[in-house]
């Protein structure tokens, strides 16, 4: 029971709180009541203010808005056919990669085939085995005869 009766007069407590609260907050608002109205207007003149110049900005500078769009329009158009130009490089440069390449190998069999051709080893093998055959033939007439 006596925990009812302490939390009862807690309870009292409380409230008797609540009312002086809002007394005190009556109290003051009365007094405060006319600085924030002041205020209030204040801030709604000068919103208005700001949302009269922005209008007035965004008048002003709407060419410079439509010019903004036109040309970013023209950049997406030149940065496409940089694209496109740029892949078509890419490609003839891998042709002509591949072409220089066949080339050189060309280059390479005629060289090798006229190395073979300009090759006179085999010719003067011959040419000595010549001459060796000759002197062998002198040597042997000179026997028999």
């Amino acid at each position: 029971k006596r925990d009812d009766a302490l939390s009862s007069n807690e309870w009292r407590t409380h409230f008797d709180q609540s009312v002086k609260h809002e007394s005190l907050i009556g109290e003051r608002f009365k007094a405060v009541r006319p600085v924030l109205v002041s205020v209030g207007s204040k801030l709604q003149k000068t919103v208005e203010r700001i949302s009269a110049k922005e209008s007035h900005v965004n008048k002003d500078f709407e060419h410079l808005g439509t010019d903004f769009h036109d040309k970013q329009k023209g950049l997406d158009t030149v940065q496409e056919r940089y694209n496109a130009l740029s892949q078509s490089v890419a490609e003839l440069t891998g042709e002509l990669t591949e072409k220089t390449e066949s080339v050189e190998a060309v280059k390479r069999q005629m060289q090798e085939r006229n190395d073979k051709i300009t090759d006179t080893s085999p010719l003067s093998k011959v040419s000595s085995a010549l001459t060796s055959l000759r002197k062998e033939i002198t040597a042997m007439e000179l026997r028999i005869g």
